[in-house]
């Protein structure tokens, strides 16, 4: 089988030198090792060799010197030849899923490296030190064992994307508070059990993950993240979140499912651009009238919590398209219009909030003032859905 598929290697090879093309793709075809012929391609600029049995490369690689892009992703490599310091114009390269257990030091010498993957490898890093381009955008390390995050990260003032999840981290790295241009922070799966104040310095993130930690609480600080677009809290074990995320006016989802929280700050309407607010397995027992401001709001589960009813003022929600409210003790008159689709059940509460005299709350005024939200019934309406949220994070 390993010879059979060497010799389709090596006419995809052949192929590849005759037509003189960019790009070798030799993805899941068994191969434990490289045909001979793949040296001989010096204007390749693409490599993808994922998904296979690979445990060593050949160093006449090196020789590929206009390679901009290399996946070794799906393998069993431990190292990379001494030759691949050569490949200084590489921009991405790919090693997830293999056996690595620190980083090739040939990396240091690739200036032009933008992207770098290494999630799910055995890296641990904790004994020496590590040396990374200056250049790179993108640093994947998810699903390692890292224990520390390596002082030299946070001299990457390029860093726009750091994924750390699923790794042995016991404390939030502090080491990447310096980097002013990081937007994307993943830190789920790990046992970080408090935030720094100093989060806040991180200006340009607009997304933040970290889900499955362990936390009680989340500073007041987060509300100073002006840019953040996603926020992941979820299967934590915070009782109340901070009124400051309203600040967030321009966060579209916010994740707080499987906490311990029984109830939301009004404050909450601030946040007018959220399109999906996920609070499913909580103790809420009641929703803030304030929630009525958020008219941008498209998908609200709240499944697995304590609630009888919607409070009247929600009804100016009208951008709402998905609602997941099982498992609840709904009042049965409630329940009743429920049942009748989600359409239904915005006129009634509009019904109910008209009857009773009540003025909005001027959280919800000024939303609507600003002809936030959307009158439109064409829409298509999906009612009582599942869980839609992030499923990279299993529900605890």
């Amino acid at each position: 089988m390993a010879a059979r598929a060497k010799d389709n290697a090596e006419y995809l090879v052949e192929q590849t030198i005759t037509k003189r093309e960019r790009e070798l793709q030799l993805v899941n075809m068994g191969l434990t090792s490289l045909p001979d012929a793949i040296t001989g391609l010096t204007r390749v600029k693409r490599i993808n060799l994922g998904l296979n049995e690979l445990t060593s490369l050949p160093g006449e690689l090196g020789n590929l010197t206009q390679l901009t892009r290399f996946v070794a992703a799906g393998n069993r490599l431990k190292s990379l030849p001494f030759e691949f310091e050569n490949l200084v114009n590489l921009v991405e390269l790919d090693l997830s899923s293999n056996e690595f257990t620190k980083l090739p030091s040939q990396i240091a010498d690739m200036g032009q490296l933008e992207t770098l993957k290494m999630a799910e490898n055995a890296l641990d890093l904790t004994s020496a030190r590590v040396l990374v381009p200056t250049m790179l955008a993108r640093l994947d390390f998810a699903r390692n064992r890292l224990k520390i995050v390596p002082r030299d990260i946070g001299t990457i003032t390029t860093l726009r994307e750091l994924v750390l999840s699923n790794n042995e981290l016991s404390e939030f790295p502090e080491e990447v508070l310096g980097l002013k241009n990081l937007e994307r922070l993943m830190l789920s799966n790990n046992t970080i059990t408090a935030v720094p104040g100093e989060i806040s310095k991180l200006r340009s993130l607009r997304e933040l993950s970290l889900a499955r930690c362990g936390l009680s609480e989340i500073p007041d600080t987060v509300g100073n993240l002006k840019r953040l677009k996603i926020l992941i809290l979820r299967n934590n074990a915070l009782t109340e979140l901070p009124a400051t995320l309203g600040f967030l006016s321009r966060c579209k989802k916010l994740d707080v499912e499987g906490n311990e929280l029984t109830q939301l700050p009004r404050q909450l309407s601030g946040m007018t651009a959220l399109e999906e607010l996920y609070l499913q397995h909580n103790g809420l027992t009641e929703l803030p009238a304030d929630l009525g401001a958020l008219t941008s709001l498209v998908t609200l589960n709240v499944a697995g919590n304590a609630l009888t009813a919607l409070p009247p003022a929600m009804h100016a929600c009208d951008s709402l398209a998905v609602l997941n409210m099982d498992d609840n003790p709904l009042n049965p008159k409630f329940e009743k219009v429920f049942n009748k689709g989600l359409l239904a059940l915005l006129a009634h509460l509009k019904k109910v909030f008209a009857r009773s005299g009540a003025r909005y709350p001027s959280a919800t005024r000024s939303a609507l003032s600003s002809g936030g939200g959307s009158s439109s019934t064409s829409r298509k309406v999906t009612f009582g859905s599942g869980d839609d949220s992030d499923a990279s994070s299993s529900r605890r």
